[in-house]
């Protein structure tokens, strides 16, 4: 284990760390982490159909979905809510 390599003295626990060192450690865990969580999301919920179904972003892996007409303005795929801003 990684501690285990550290001399006793310099092991933090958990309640050894301040305060802006959790802040730090979560900030960069949300900068960092949840691109790759939405990536996730994304492509489960784009993927998530036994055959290309004609819509936008809705086939299988590997498959083209060629959409039959334009997106409604009111569509709320991850894509959407990414463009506009909300997370």
């Amino acid at each position: 284990m990684a501690s285990e390599a550290l001399p006793r003295s310099e092991r933090q626990t958990p309640n050894s760390i301040s305060e802006q060192e959790a802040y730090e450690i979560a900030k960069d865990a949300y900068v960092y982490a949840y691109p790759l969580l939405l990536a996730d999301v994304t492509l489960r919920q784009q993927t998530n159909f036994t055959e290309p179904t004609g819509k936008l972003c809705q086939a299988p892996l590997n498959q083209f979905s060629h959409a039959t007409e334009f997106t409604p303005a009111d569509w709320t795929g991850t894509e959407a809510r990414i463009s506009a801003g909300e997370r």
